[in-house]
Parts: C-alpha cells; sequence; structure tokens
C-alpha cells in the first residue's frame, strides 16, 4: 500500500537536513535586509524544497489507495482533530488572523507564514517522513507509520534548536515540545489525506501573524502546553498505532 520512493531513504533524509540549513543560513545572510526581500526569498526557498520532494517521489501521496477508516480509527481521529482545533483557538490564531488583516503588512505576513509552511512541510512531512517510512520498509520493521510519524516529529522540534541563537533557552525548549506534538499530529493529518494541501494549510494558518505586531518575550507556560498539546500527542499517536495495525491486518489478509 506504501508507494515507493524514487529516491532512497537516505538520500531523501539527507536533502531534507540540506534544505532545512539552507533556509536557516539563508535568514541569517538576509537579517538585515527589507521585510520584503526576505519573505520573497524564503518563498522561493521553500518552493525550491517542495519541488525536490516531488523530484524524489514523483507524487505528493504517500499511500497507492485510500485509508478505511473503522470505527476506533474515526474516533481517535476525530478526537484528535478536537484536540487540534483547541490548539488553533487557545494559541490564539483566530485572533491572529484577524490582526494581519488590521495589520500594515497584510500581503508580507502571509508570504512569509506560507513560505515556512511549504518549506518545513517539504521537508518534514514530505522528505523526513517518507525517508523514515522508506527506512522502516527497508528493515521490514512494524507499524512503519508510526515510528516515521515520530521519527520525523523529532527532526522537527529538534532542528528548532537553531532559535537557541537569539531566544530564552526555557522557551525554546518549550517550541521544541509542542512542535514535537503538532509535528506527530501533522504527520497523522498527511497521511490520512494521503497528501500536502493541508498539512501546509494548518501549518500556514499557525504561522500566520503580523510581521509589524510588538515582540513580546518568550514565555515559558508548560503548564498550559502540556494541557493543550499532551492530548494532541497522545491522541495522534494512538491513531497511527491503529492505523498501522489496520494497514498490516489488510496486508495479511490480502
Amino acid at each position: 500500500m506504501l508507494l515507493e520512493n524514487r529516491w532512497s531513504w537516505g538520500r531523501q533524509l539527507y536533502w531534507g537536513v540540506i534544505l532545512f540549513l539552507l533556509f536557516f543560513f539563508a535568514s541569517l545572510f538576509f537579517y538585515d535586509v527589507s521585510l520584503d526581500f526576505k519573505g520573497i526569498a524564503n518563498l522561493v526557498i521553500a518552493s525550491f524544497a517542495l519541488f525536490i520532494f516531488f523530484l524524489s517521489t514523483r507524487t505528493f501521496k504517500l499511500l497507492s489507495s485510500k485509508i478505511h477508516l473503522d470505527k476506533p480509527l474515526q474516533i481517535t481521529g476525530g478526537l484528535a482533530v478536537l484536540a487540534g482545533l483547541l490548539m488553533f483557538i487557545v494559541g490564539g490564531s483566530p485572533a491572529h488572523i484577524v490582526a494581519v488583516f488590521q495589520s500594515k503588512t497584510p500581503v508580507i505576513s502571509t508570504v512569509v507564514a506560507l513560505a515556512a509552511a511549504i518549506l518545513e512541510e517539504s521537508v518534514c512531512r514530505g522528505l523526513f517522513l517518507s525517508g523514515f517510512v522508506g527506512l522502516g520498509a527497508y528493515k521490514s520493521s512494524h507499524y512503519q507509520l508510526t515510528k516515521a510519524s515520530v521519527y520525523s516529529a523529532l527532526l522537527f522540534g529538534g532542528l528548532h534548536l537553531f532559535n537557541l541563537l537569539g531566544a530564552n533557552p526555557s522557551a525554546v525548549f518549550l517550541q521544541i515540545c509542542y512542535t514535537f506534538a503538532l509535528g506527530v499530529f501533522l504527520a497523522a493529518l498527511r497521511i490520512t489525506s494521503n497528501g500536502l494541501f493541508l498539512p501546509i494549510l494548518l501549518h500556514f494558518l499557525l504561522d500566520w501573524v503580523p510581521l509589524d505586531a510588538p515582540r513580546q518575550a518568550g514565555s515559558s507556560n508548560w503548564g498550559m502546553t502540556l494541557l493543550v498539546f499532551l492530548p494532541l500527542l497522545l491522541l495522534s499517536v494512538t491513531y497511527l498505532i491503529l492505523l498501522d495495525q489496520s494497514l498490516q491486518k489488510n496486508s495479511a489478509g490480502a
């Protein structure tokens, strides 16, 4: 049921790292340039990352056929979506989106958020996830989708360690924790939708904030983060485990 990649899993993984480093160092290099130039440059790099991912797989799909969601998967998946909706609301995303249209920089704020969403989803839910799925297939391991989702989410969270260069360490480690939980949810969304559109859309909406808003010091509210993101993580992992079991059962019965 898993589609075969055009590139090897190792090549997908190291290209993912290369693309993220390219994005990171370009951001440092263009630190003092205008927001307009930086936003356009980021969008070009993100589009290149999306092209590289498509080149590595020849498709945006991960599975050869549509997933059949039985009752346990529907219930667990529905609860995970509700947890994701709670995250979206508690995180203030609706207010941020309204603020974008009231700001002086609505266009460039949109471009920057879109570039980040395309880049990170192409790398993390694209190259990394497909690479780890390929690694699981190579080793003939069980729970391939669950493991690949967790591994890609760990990389997604770990890559935010670069933020230690200019942010409060406590806030950065908090960010790593919630991006890990979000990464597992986005991987489940990518697998279920069998495409990158929905993960990119959700990621974009979460990042869509006005760039001319006053910068606030990073907070470290661990209690609120655990309250929102721990259920999201547990429900997403449970959903992926049930999905793997369902696919293995169907494969054995075929």
